[in-house]
């Protein structure tokens, strides 16, 4: 599993001195020509399908004690690769499977749940290393996620310059 805390000035939609909604909107890219039933939303530590709306009033309004220069979001990546994704598909459908369109609806969410619970356990252990005592787990951040199912490669990345699948 590759996990990241991105710097802040490489987040995707500027900087986190600010607001968060370029980065909201970024985020929201897999949804654009998507059906309403079939977007994928936003998740907390207790929540699913959350409003970008919702995402970015309470983001940008969570910087109590915070100055102007000062960070007031952070944005980590938890991505499991091929072999790690092959697994949890099988393990929540019973199916060996090379695409995710192959998955049933059922199957998908099901999966889409595994990775949402695998991310707020995740962030339990972020919490527990901030070294607060106020701060022990996921439920005392206050942090949102989303399950990306589409990745996309750069002309530098090792398996296309070796011509090589990709999967999903």
């Amino acid at each position: 599993m590759f996990v990241k805390v991105h710097k802040p000035h490489a987040l995707p939609g500027g900087d986190n001195k600010g607001g968060c909604s370029r980065l909201v909107d970024y985020l929201e890219k897999e949804n654009e020509d998507k059906i309403e039933t079939d977007k994928e939303g936003f998740f907390d530590h207790l929540s699913d399908a959350i409003l970008k709306d919702v995402v970015i009033s309470k983001i940008d309004s969570n910087n109590k004690n915070l100055g102007k220069n000062d960070n007031k979001f952070f944005m980590l990546t938890v991505n499991p690769s091929q072999r790690e994704l092959k697994h949890l598909i099988q393990r929540t459908s019973g199916k060996d499977v090379e695409s995710l369109s192959e998955l049933s609806k059922e199957d998908r969410s099901k999966l889409m749940l595994e990775l949402k619970n695998y991310t707020r356990g995740a962030m339990d252990v972020y919490a527990r290393n901030f070294g607060r005592d106020n701060v022990n787990s996921g439920f005392d951040l206050v942090y949102f996620a989303k399950v990306e199912t589409v990745r996309e490669y750069k002309h530098v990345d090792p398996l296309v310059k070796e011509n090589k699948a990709i999967g999903f």
